[in-house]
């Protein structure tokens, strides 16, 4: 393969899907920033709920919103709560886990899922308050619950917003979508393979193998497709498709167990990039990372034993 090869595949099959896929997140942005300043600025958003259910769509999105919460410390708290909710990237993995291992009542277990992510949130959110860390109520005013929208800000809001993440869309995106085409497309030589068994992905799958063990799914193909959802959770359902079907890789107990940890680990790099924007540095997006992964192992642990124990 000449150099000139290898490049056009590294930007049109990795670099350009993968921008592109953030970008598709454009529209939602603009449209949730839009609505949530919108109400806040009309004096009806008196709260965190709004950008909770902002995350059940998109988890960047919802993030990105709170800069609209007026205190610093609220702002990322909410934050760090919001990739609880099960945003759309991730239902294509509890509908083809539930349809496959639970055919008779697949909406009852994805409902079941999506209510353990709120759940979890609500617990951390008692605790935040429970320590201080979410300051206190402040008591509303029923003078004027209504006021006439400033739009100017509103507009002045969404632009600046999606601005900044068009910025963020052509810098460190193309660079994480091109670490996972390498990875999936480079053996252990570092030449270029089409059998995605061969690759460094998947070997690195095989050697993360033995710390999943625990959580029932001890196969390298579904390890391989948790680190390709790094890049996007869409991407798990891919990389099924590619390394063989679920229905060949679980039982009824790791199947549960793995659309846990698909709710709960790291979010993509989209995410972890609003929360850069939110705060500032890194030092959060990195907490959300490595805290959400821990709490990811430790609820599918419970999960897939609690459920070996039933069976």
């Amino acid at each position: 393969m000449t150099s000139l090869y290898f490049f056009e595949k590294l930007f049109i099959d990795g670099i350009l899907p993968g921008v592109g896929s953030v970008l598709s997140f454009v529209p939602t942005i603009a449209a949730a920033i839009f609505i949530i300043t919108l109400l806040r600025e009309c004096g009806i958003i008196r709260g965190g709920l709004a950008y909770f259910i902002t995350g059940f769509s998109c988890s960047t999105a919802a993030i990105l919103t709170c800069e609209s919460i007026p205190n610093k410390r609220q702002q990322y708290l909410t934050a760090l709560l919001i990739p609880y909710m099960s945003c759309s990237a991730k239902l294509p993995i509890y509908v083809m886990l539930s349809t496959t291992f639970f055919p008779s009542h697949p909406l009852f277990i994805i409902a079941l899922i999506y209510l353990l992510g709120i759940a979890l949130a609500f617990v951390f959110a008692s605790l935040f308050k429970a320590f201080g860390l979410f300051p206190a109520k402040r008591t509303a005013s029923h003078s004027k619950r209504f006021r006439h929208p400033d739009m100017l800000l509103v507009i002045r809001s969404v632009t600046a917003c999606c601005t900044d993440f068009f910025k963020k869309a052509f810098t460190v995106i193309p660079a994480a979508s091109a670490i996972v085409w390498l990875l999936k497309n480079l053996d252990q030589n570092l030449n270029y393979t089409i059998n995605i068994e061969n690759s460094l992905l998947a070997n690195t799958g095989r050697f993360l193998t033995p710390a999943f063990e625990p959580l029932g799914f001890d196969d390298w193909r579904a390890v391989t497709a948790l680190i390709a959802g790094l890049a996007a959770k869409e991407a798990v359902v891919s990389t099924f498709a590619v390394l063989g079907g679920a229905g060949t890789i679980f039982t009824p107990a790791s199947a549960f167990s793995f659309m846990a940890f698909c709710l709960l680990y790291a979010p993509c790099p989209a995410g972890l990039i609003a929360m850069r924007k939110l705060t500032g540095n890194y030092t959060c997006s990195i907490l959300m990372f490595v805290t959400q992964t821990i709490l990811a192992w430790v609820v599918s642990f419970l999960i897939f034993y609690s459920i070996k124990a039933i069976i």
